[in-house]
């Protein structure tokens, strides 16, 4: 009898060791594709956008030329985010006269084992050039 609640205990022992290193490591892995791609993309998006930068007519509208450039940023954004999560972005700064721009990424997103929620943000400050 103490041999079967003694297997018993180490078994359901190891089980929990096993679920709760196996939650451990999905959300570092779920973190780290989520900081490396979201890294990427709005590099990526704000690379794109340095050549749009030169093109846009905005009939000396700082309103409307913002809008236009971060809806281009938004749409390059998003067409290179290959994670599943939801997207914010912002704009801290903007100086249109001298092509300083503060982009604020921010995607909220789950991982597995209670469908918990982490975040990850990611700021750039870039001087574009017309």
């Amino acid at each position: 009898m103490r041999v079967i609640i003694g297997g018993s205990s180490l078994a359901v022992l190891l089980a929990l060791i096993i679920v709760i290193h196996t939650s451990v490591i999905n959300k570092s892995v779920r973190e780290d594709e989520i900081n490396r791609g979201l890294e990427n993309a709005t590099d990526y998006a704000i690379d794109v956008c340095s050549s749009y930068y030169r093109y846009i007519q905005a009939d000396d509208n700082d309103d409307t030329y913002i809008t236009q450039l971060m809806e281009f940023f938004c749409m390059t954004l998003n067409s290179a985010v290959k994670t599943e999560g939801d997207i914010t972005v912002s704009l801290a700064e903007a100086d249109v006269d001298d092509g300083r721009f503060d982009f604020l990424v921010k995607q909220e997103y789950t991982y597995s084992f209670g469908q918990k929620k982490g975040i990850c943000v990611c700021q750039r400050a870039v001087l574009l050039k017309k």
